[in-house]
């Protein structure tokens, strides 16, 4: 689980890489980072950032802000088996 960035006058998302790699795990986190160059489509809101990966396919991915907790989805196999993917 993450918390907010205490940053509420920040531009940007409130939470960090650092809280993104807790969440996906460093191996996944590792390997996500070689996508960045493949994320399209990307929307972002007070609550959540969507986006388009492309990887072997595309992939819908969400990060959502749920109160203090950052959670997300992917719907990629290894997402959809409920684990947090390098998407």
């Amino acid at each position: 689980m993450s918390t907010r960035s205490p940053r509420p006058d920040a531009m940007g998302p409130p939470f960090t890489e650092e809280d993104l790699s807790r969440l996906a795990g460093a191996r996944s986190f590792a390997r996500g980072q070689n996508y960045l160059s493949h994320v399209a489509e990307l929307s972002a809101a007070e609550d959540r950032i969507t986006a388009t990966v492309y990887g072997s396919e595309p992939y819908h991915v969400v990060l959502l802000l749920a109160g203090p907790r950052l959670t997300g989805s992917c719907d990629c196999p290894y997402g959809q088996d409920g684990h947090f993917c390098k998407h």
